[in-house]
């Protein structure tokens, strides 16, 4: 269970009823400002959004955690954020919790925080502009207080972040327009515009793009840091990893890194055997599915084996090339540990991303 406390720099700004009062009589508001409704999470978490298409709104550097929620509170779209006190990186995410896991991760320098979203905070939805100048969580359009554009909608009660692919719906506004969703029927589906493409890339891979209810999607991504690329830690989203990388991918363009990438920028990459196992002796796991691609050469053979302690249990083999992604759907369970073993007459580097696991 995750435990929110109130950032400090909350109870500092709220204490300034003064200044607060200033600004008031000067803009002629009715109301009063709402600065600040962040709450943090417990150290050592992390924040993994449940649809693989959704990344980052930002990545920036800054020196603190009140800096990294100063920017996400600047932010109209931003209700989630994830800073780093080692590499000082700050994620700002427009994913609420009803679209995205915290995980706690021993070990993690990460901290998740948040944006409240109440009804009340939208009192002067669809009021003059007058009545929205100093407010987070509307814009003016059109001379009224609005939802932010262009990726939320009004449900009556609040401003909502539109829906992914799958999800009930009353009209076209509630789903992502800038994926191509629209929707038919009550429920968010490839525009009919783009009918011939989507249906046989978007629709069809997006059921592989997004993991299964119930598992947990590595997306990698939390992973960032300023440099291009660097090792993965050996224990890291509760599994414990040997020989595992991870890179920026448009850091290193024109590879067969770019057909691995699904979400964000990063990607998991390795060119020796490649290790993933529990940490608990014969706690099981299930792998789910995975994005893949060969990083240099053409024609690496990847070989997947399963295990349960040291007995094989699954294993399979597949061709890779640099510029054709493949999605490996596996559910296998009841392993322990799977290993990838990468073989090539060239290079042997291969990446994956978008590792769907079940514990």
């Amino acid at each position: 269970m995750i435990n929110w406390t109130i950032p400090s720099l909350c109870i500092i700004v709220a204490n300034l009823t003064l200044v607060f009062r200033i600004i008031r009589q000067k803009l002629r508001l009715k109301r009063p400002i709402r600065w600040c409704q962040q709450q943090l999470s417990d150290k050592s978490t992390i924040f993994i959004p449940k649809v693989s298409l959704e990344s980052p709104l930002k990545i920036l550097t800054v020196r603190s955690l009140m800096l990294c929620a100063q920017q996400c509170n600047q932010n109209i779209l931003c209700r989630v954020f994830v800073y780093n006190e080692i590499t000082f990186n700050c994620q700002l995410y427009q994913s609420d919790l009803s679209s995205g896991n915290i995980t706690f991760i021993p070990g993690s320098t990460s901290q998740v925080g948040r944006i409240r979203y109440q009804p009340q905070f939208y009192l002067d939805y669809n009021q003059t502009c007058d009545r929205c100048q100093v407010n987070r969580y509307l814009t003016c359009q059109n001379a009224r207080c609005q939802c932010p554009p262009s990726t939320t909608y009004w449900d009556g009660q609040m401003c909502q972040n539109q829906l992914s692919y799958g999800k009930t719906c009353n009209s076209s506004s509630w789903c992502r327009q800038d994926w191509n969703l629209t929707c038919i029927f009550g429920s968010c589906q490839p525009n009919t515009a783009h009918r011939t493409f989507l249906c046989k890339k978007f629709q069809k891979e997006i059921k592989h793009l997004i993991c299964k209810l119930g598992a947990t999607a590595i997306t990698f991504d939390d992973l960032s840091t300023p440099t291009v690329n660097g090792i993965i830690p050996s224990i890291y989203q509760n599994l414990s990893w040997t020989n595992a990388y991870y890179l920026n991918e448009s850091g290193i363009p024109n590879i067969g890194y770019r057909y691995v990438r699904v979400s964000g920028e990063y990607v998991c990459w390795f060119n020796s055997p490649m290790t993933i196992q529990t940490l608990i002796v014969n706690k099981t796991f299930t792998i789910n599915s995975f994005v893949t691609a060969a990083g240099w050469s053409d024609s690496v053979i990847l070989t997947i084996t399963g295990y349960f302690s040291s007995i094989q249990i699954y294993t399979t083999s597949m061709s890779l090339n640099t510029y054709t992604q493949r999605i490996v759907e596996l559910n296998w369970s009841g392993i322990t540990k799977v290993v990838f073993n990468p073989s090539s007459p060239g290079y042997y580097d291969t990446g994956i991303d978008n590792l769907c696991i079940t514990f």
